[in-house]
């Protein structure tokens, strides 16, 4: 095997990280982790789809993920404790570890002579001798050289003290100022008189939308998908490489690696063409070919030209896209895009 695979700028690659937990449960698409549906776009536009693929991060790489908050990485943290998996665990930095080990070896300095110094037994004195010698001893240097040569007197020395006393505070001032400039950054003078943090809208919790009549829920049987109702009742045999929930009418479903939709009567009403998908919302549905994505409606019909880097789903008649490294905000009504 040739060596120069093995390394990249002079050091061996690091293996990659293997989550370890059962397979079954690494294996789950995140789909079945009980995720919302905006979370869930979200991991699978980023290119997440399975627990597997959760574990296999920190935690903090989860932020790296477009759409993704803490609210999320909670949700996700839950759903993965229930699988009996968690995320990556924090590894220390090896500069940490060879730090603290240079650290435990380094040897005691010598001094000049080539001996090793020692430490000097604290001097005691006793009564007014004793005392006397203990102030001297804890006089700045300086004040004691002086005092030594005679050229200032004892209240000179204690002005000087006062001088060094106002130019630390004058360091501590600074470093004080420095650390607000860092905590109030971007705020607005209202902001920092009303409390120094930005307003955060209030929480408001995921709706738990319980199995209704009508509803179609897919399930799992011999390595493919289908749908049962509200009864339990099989509605779709299982026929399909991977599932969604319905939308709006419509479910995502992949064949042979690739994405199309179909209706509650099984009716594939738009071929399985696509790389990846998602779920309809607002009546349109953001899809991928190759490296580009754009929105279909629920018959098919393209909408929008394939010409975005990453297209989230609608809500409240908005969408997030990108192109060539620019955010916008797609507007549902004109299906124009407002860059920032």
């Amino acid at each position: 095997m040739d060596n120069r695979r093995r390394y990249k700028n002079g050091r061996r690659k690091a293996p990659a990280y293997i989550p370890q937990g059962d397979p079954q449960a690494l294996a789950t698409p995140v789909e079945d982790l009980g995720l919302h549906e905006r979370t869930l776009g979200a991991l699978k536009t980023g290119g997440v789809n399975t627990a597997g693929d959760i574990a296999a991060r920190y935690m903090r790489d989860m932020y790296k993920v477009q759409g993704i908050g803490k609210r999320d990485i909670f949700a996700m943290q839950g759903a993965l404790k229930k699988l009996g998996l968690t995320f990556r665990p924090e590894e220390e930095k090896p500069e940490e570890g060879q730090a603290k080990q240079a650290q435990e070896k380094k040897p005691a300095q010598d001094n000049r002579n080539g001996q090793r110094e020692k430490k000097q037994p604290e001097r005691r004195g006793r009564g007014e001798e004793g005392k006397e010698r203990r102030v001297e001893e804890s006089r700045p240097r300086e004040e004691k050289q002086e005092l030594k040569n005679g050229g200032r007197d004892e209240k000179t020395a204690k002005n000087k003290g006062k001088d060094n006393r106002e130019k630390g505070g004058k360091k501590s001032a600074e470093l004080i100022n420095k650390e607000l400039s860092r905590l109030y950054a971007g705020l607005t003078i209202n902001e920092i008189i009303m409390g120094g943090k930005k307003k955060r809208p209030a929480f408001v919790p995921y709706p738990k939308e319980g199995i209704k009549q009508g509803d179609l829920i897919k399930f799992y049987r011999a390595g493919k998908w289908g749908y049962k109702d509200w009864k339990g009742n099989v509605v779709i045999h299982p026929e399909y490489d991977e599932a969604f929930a319905f939308r709006e009418g419509r479910a995502g479903v992949e064949v042979n690696g690739l994405i199309g939709y179909i209706d509650k009567e099984n009716n594939k009403v738009i071929e399985c063409k696509y790389d990846c998908g998602t779920s309809f919302s607002e009546g349109l549905a953001a899809v991928s070919t190759g490296e580009k994505s754009g929105y279909i409606d629920e018959n098919g019909n393209q909408v929008t030209e394939m010409e975005f880097d990453v297209a989230t789903p609608f809500s409240g008649g908005k969408a997030v896209v990108r192109e060539n490294d620019r955010w916008g905000i797609l507007d549902r009504e004109t299906l124009k895009v407002l860059w920032r």
